[in-house]
């Protein structure tokens, strides 16, 4: 037997705490240490601890700390305001965000959550570099990722979903009902979010889904799109451009006559599906175990979305209290990504980061461009 199959059905928490635990539990679920935060694990223990990481209370020394990147807080239809008409203005709002990125993972209290807005960004990407989202991905980062980055799955799923950023990113704003022009059909629909929302999104590329479902899935979403791209950045709804026809998507009826609701039906159904639990539930543990987590694990956790409703938050803790996460025989090779390299030696340092200009430009030439890896 493999000294990792040896340690499965242990106990969850390790009974011995001593500092080599609790720098693998900082490891694990943040950034790594900063000086005093073995101590601080060692003082509250590891339940508590790990629990206040997936309460994430309010952290007013990083608020504090990010006050004066003020186009975080903008609404996409102010930064069109403000920087549209000037290209080189653009530089401020890339500045601002990737700087905001680097001093969350440095600076933050709540790793975990900094770890999990990464890991969703990462799941529903968008690139920044692409023409609006430039303008967008601030507040889409924001507004569709943070919030429900410990919530229920279905929240996050429609807020990604219905966001000019992603919108734009896969096309949707173009989708609309194909059409009959003088006899001959002329093709409107845009195939790209029906396609990544399945294969990348929920169920996963190996569900089992055909080419009709993808089709008839894109068919869900036309007239979902955004206002104007130069000036409002909001989304819409143009019931003009929906196709009404009935719609079969992997198991969901889709009765003719509907609206923007055909969408949102998709959405729940989905999102409630066991494909989807069994696929995100895999890829947090791959993110917190190890690239090829051990299949106890991922039911374990399937379980917990499926019996919560995709209560993130309950599906992270079972994953945190499985006796394979603490056990260094998983994933104790694993490597990091760049921005986890800088950001868990910055904060071993105690380094003070309040520009990250010149460590997002690292992050680049070591192949991670902030916001931009597609």
């Amino acid at each position: 037997m493999s000294a990792a199959a040896s340690v499965i059905g242990t106990a969850p928490f390790p009974a011995d705490i001593g500092p080599r635990v609790a720098v693998h539990l900082l490891n694990r679920i943040g950034f790594g240490p900063r000086p005093g935060d073995v101590e601080r694990v060692l003082a509250r223990g590891l339940d508590r601890y790990v629990q206040e990481q997936l309460d994430a209370p309010a952290d007013p020394e990083l608020d504090s700390r990010l006050r004066g990147l003020t186009t975080l807080g903008y609404p996409v239809s102010q930064v069109l305001a403000l920087y549209n008409a000037d290209q080189r203005s653009i530089a401020t709002i890339l500045d601002e965000l990737n700087t905001a990125k680097i001093i969350r993972a440095v600076h933050g209290q709540n790793q975990l959550q900094e770890v999990l807005v990464d890991f969703w960004f990462n799941h529903f990407n968008v690139y920044v570099q692409d023409g609006f989202a430039r303008y967008s991905t601030a507040a889409y980062e924001r507004d569709a990722i943070r919030p429900y980055a410990l919530g229920r799955f279905r929240d996050l799923l429609g807020a990604t979903a219905g966001h000019p950023a992603m919108l734009y990113f896969l096309d949707n704003y173009l989708s609309r009902a194909s059409t009959v022009v003088s006899g001959r059909i002329v093709q409107g629909l845009n195939e790209n979010y029906g396609r990544e929302l399945m294969e990348l999104h929920t169920i996963g590329v190996d569900a089992g889904y055909t080419q009709e479902h993808v089709f008839d899935a894109a068919r869900c979403f036309t007239g979902w799109g955004i206002d104007n791209l130069s000036t409002s950045g909001r989304f819409v709804y143009r019931p003009q451009f929906h196709d009404r026809d009935a719609k079969s998507v992997f198991g969901l009826g889709v009765p003719a006559g509907g609206g923007k609701d055909d969408g949102d039906k998709l959405l729940d159904y989905l999102a409630a599906h066991p494909g989807a639990a069994h696929f995100i539930s895999k890829k947090l543990a791959e993110r917190f175990v190890s690239d090829d987590p051990p299949a106890r694990v991922v039911e374990s956790a399937a379980a917990t979305f499926q019996a919560t409703g995709g209560d993130i938050r309950a599906v992270v803790r079972t994953i945190l209290s499985s006796a394979e996460f603490w056990a260094e025989a998983f994933g104790s090779g694993k490597p990091k990504t760049p921005l986890e390299f800088v950001a868990s030696s910055l904060r071993a340092v105690d380094a003070q980061v309040s520009n990250g200009r010149a460590v997002a430009a690292y992050l680049q030439n070591m192949g991670m461009p902030l916001y931009s890896c597609v």
